[in-house]
């Protein structure tokens, strides 16, 4: 079981790597608006790292700040993700519709964000 976990780790690394290594802390360390929703950034990029898959496929994010460079991606997804400015501040970003084995993890999801404050 140890091998087991040790192999999964690696695995979610090799996918989520860049929201890990060489990062550090981002102005606020978890979500103001949604839990299990930790943040780490590097360079212009902002990663928010999901530890549960919202069940109505939207991610509501009360802390990013949007701007007219705000860029959306999922590590481990080919395809920018769809997102709207939130009406009092933050960003609401629309998650892949895909069944679990298409997604690129199982465990935890990281959202990449560019051109947010």
């Amino acid at each position: 079981i140890f091998e087991e976990r040790l192999r999964n780790m690696g695995m979610w690394l090799k996918v989520n790597g860049d929201a890990i290594y060489a990062t550090k802390p981002w102005r606020v360390q978890n979500d103001t608006l949604t839990k299990d929703i930790w943040y780490t950034s590097k360079g212009d990029s902002v990663y928010a790292i999901m530890l549960d898959w919202p069940t109505s496929g939207q991610l509501d994010l009360g802390a990013p700040k949007t701007s007219s460079s705000t860029k959306v991606m999922m590590l481990g997804w080919a395809t920018p993700l769809k997102w709207t400015a939130g009406a009092g501040g933050g960003i609401m970003v629309r998650l892949p519709t895909a069944a679990p084995s298409q997604l690129p993890c199982q465990w935890a999801w990281v959202i990449q964000m560019q051109g947010v404050m």
